[in-house]
């Protein structure tokens, strides 16, 4: 639930009111905390994709054991790298990163549409000019 401030009304919302855009502030809910981050606060906010570079250790350690085993183990360690690389590719992780004074915030939003993530975007862009403005 988000309580407002005297004066600020609720411009918009991304995933089912996670993330709460407001004439002053951005409130991001995440299981456990709630953050608030005033609009003055924030420098940028970007759309990544990020990757989880420790499920690259399964074709490394596939490409090791196929050069040091000898018979059977080495044909199944091959099958280690491109298992890995599938896993690595699929495992992208989407994140909604707002740059603020106290450090990043990454919200996950791998399950919102593009479409809906840039209009939220574009949104609290503006808001940030129109506050500093």
């Amino acid at each position: 639930m988000i309580d407002y401030l005297p004066g600020e009304k609720l411009i918009a919302s991304l995933d089912a009111d996670q993330i709460v855009l407001t004439s002053i502030r951005l409130k991001v809910f995440s299981p456990g905390s709630v953050l608030a981050v005033r609009l003055n606060q924030i420098s940028s906010i970007a759309y990544e994709e990020r990757l989880n570079h420790l499920i690259l250790l399964i074709p490394i350690i596939g490409l090791l054991i196929s050069i040091a085993a000898k018979g059977e183990p080495r044909l199944l360690a091959w099958l280690a790298i491109p298992i890995g690389l599938a896993l690595y590719v699929k495992y992208k992780k989407k994140y909604l990163v707002i740059k603020a004074t106290g450090g990043p915030i990454l919200y996950d939003v791998a399950y919102v549409p593009k479409k809906d993530i840039a209009r939220f975007m574009y949104l609290v862009e503006r808001a940030m000019g129109e506050y500093r403005g």
